[in-house]
């Protein structure tokens, strides 16, 4: 009978410590996210020692409630973190295109909820404020990163993740959503 005893605390202690994991992601995302807006706030700084990545501005979708830090360099660790301008795309603003891009399970998941003419307010790290709306949304195969380009050179925004939203593994398609200047 001592050795049952023994065996249900040793397996109670396991769920503790396995519980004890399973807070810790969430944990460090929450203290990760108050980090960045604390980096933003302070003009665009390092986030935290050894990080690759720095905010260059924010967006948010009033219609959703959405609001995200959006960072300088879209590496893995970046986008563990938050949506990540892509490398040789234009700043938000400039004429030509953005593309942001971020992970389907956790940032960009609200894309699916995005319609055609909602707003986008994007806010630079001077506190300039942009405007966006929303042209089009498209699911194309991964390989065919073909903006939907517009006939104008006139400030652009394409927000990428995989297709579909919500799940996980691979996948060899990306949902696309166009946003067009409103300034």
């Amino acid at each position: 009978m001592p050795a049952a005893i023994n065996l249900v605390k040793v397996f109670l202690c396991v769920g503790a410590f396995i519980s004890m994991l399973g807070l810790f992601h969430p944990a460090k995302a929450l203290l990760g996210q108050m980090l960045l807006e604390n980096a933003f706030k302070a003009g665009g700084e390092q986030p935290w020692p050894g990080a690759d990545l720095r905010p260059i501005g924010k967006l948010q979708f009033p219609r959703l409630g959405i609001q995200k830090i959006i960072l300088n360099n879209a590496t893995g660790q970046a986008m563990a973190w938050g949506p990540a301008i892509l490398g040789g795309t234009k700043f938000p603003g400039s004429k030509g295109t953005t593309i942001i891009v971020g992970h389907r399970d956790s940032h960009m998941t609200f894309l699916k909820d995005l319609k055609k003419g909602d707003l986008l307010k994007f806010r630079t790290l001077n506190g300039k404020q942009l405007r966006f709306i929303v042209n089009a949304k498209r699911v194309v195969g991964k390989t065919l990163w073909l903006p939907i380009v517009t006939k104008k050179l006139q400030p652009e925004i394409i927000l990428v993740t995989c297709w579909p939203i919500e799940k996980e593994g691979p996948t060899d398609k990306r949902f696309l959503v166009h946003l067009v200047s409103d300034n």
